[in-house]
């Protein structure tokens, strides 16, 4: 790994604000939930920040993380909530397939289990490995503080969108209650604590009585978000009858002791680490939590530069795994 671009995972920073808002700019409409506007990105940042600091309930907590390179530059975000359903509920459609005549039934939750999400890289480094250490370190962080968290780990992804934008789901069945379109209804739901429950059917809605053409979509993600499915999946998370409301995208769920990275993962010092680095890329962590630092690393990246990004000495304590599955190897 003798490479003179190289990466690291930490915390996001006040400072990184308009790196963020850059970044952004990347994501096309209704694929990022990343913020929109600069003041939304120093928000998100001072929230975070916080959280490291320990200011406020532990289950209002919501972790930032971005992927910095050489240059310093902000490629990627991904982040971790220590609960969902605090301030407002949460929604989703639960769906009933296992009944003579399925249905899909709204679903309000309060005080939720932990959830990863945010997830954004840019389009300039994919395809490199990078996307794993943007997914897969959060594993790490949730192994080395799993008192911040709850038992079980959930994802929401991204349900299947058309090139423009547009989302079939939502037009063979969100549009038949609310009539506006897929964007608009999405941001007045995030305006508006009462919208959902105010414009969505209380009762079960039969799958005979819609559109055929929407089974297909039903737990159906966008192009861009396989990567990300088939990630989560072999790391052991399994998909539940829950999808979005909005884009019928599927929610998928783990224990985090079951999580490939978490269960997987080993503690060492840095010395002893480096003893025994081979060919194959791991993942490499420091043990802090303000400073969390994680970084991909092989037998030939320099010793000077694992200390340097991950701030430690050879003494300190580490945490390690593979990056990949023994079985996934030859995967990208």
């Amino acid at each position: 790994m003798k490479n003179k671009k190289f990466y690291t995972f930490r915390p996001i920073r006040e400072l990184d604000s308009p790196l963020l808002y850059e970044l952004s700019k990347e994501a096309r409409g209704g694929l990022s939930n990343l913020p929109k506007t600069l003041d939304g990105a120093k928000k998100l940042a001072i929230s975070s920040t916080q959280s490291f600091q320990n200011k406020g309930p532990k289950k209002n907590k919501k972790f930032i993380f971005v992927i910095e390179n050489h240059e310093k530059k902000i490629v990627g975000i991904s982040g971790i909530k220590a609960r969902v359903g605090i301030e407002r509920a949460t929604y989703s459609f639960q769906m009933n397939t296992n009944h003579l005549h399925p249905t899909l039934e709204l679903n309000q939750q309060f005080l939720g289990p932990s959830e990863i999400g945010s997830l954004f890289l840019s389009l300039n480094h994919r395809n490199q490995g990078i996307g794993r250490l943007l997914s897969l370190s959060r594993f790490l962080f949730i192994r080395l503080f799993k008192e911040q968290f709850t038992k079980t780990i959930t994802a929401e992804l991204r349900g299947y969108l058309h090139k423009n934008n547009v989302s079939p789901f939502w037009n063979k069945l969100g549009k038949k209650f609310i009539n506006m379109s897929f964007n608009k209804a999405d941001i007045q739901s995030v305006k508006d604590v009462t919208f959902i429950d105010q414009n969505f059917p209380k009762k079960p809605i039969y799958l005979q009585l819609l559109d055929p053409s929407i089974i297909p979509y039903l737990g159906a993600v966008h192009p861009f978000t396989e990567p990300a499915k088939k990630l989560l999946m072999s790391e052991n998370f399994n998909t539940t009858n829950q999808i979005d409301i909005f884009d019928g995208g599927p929610k998928l769920e783990c224990l985090s002791e079951n999580i490939r990275t978490y269960k997987n993962a080993k503690e060492s010092s840095l010395e002893e680490l480096i003893q025994n680095l081979g060919p194959e890329t791991v993942l490499i962590s420091n043990q802090k939590f303000q400073q969390f630092r994680c970084i991909r690393a092989n037998k030939d990246t320099p010793l000077a530069q694992i200390k340097k990004q991950l701030n430690i000495l050879e003494k300190d304590p580490i945490l390690f795994v593979k990056e990949k599955n023994d079985q996934n190897k030859k995967s990208k």
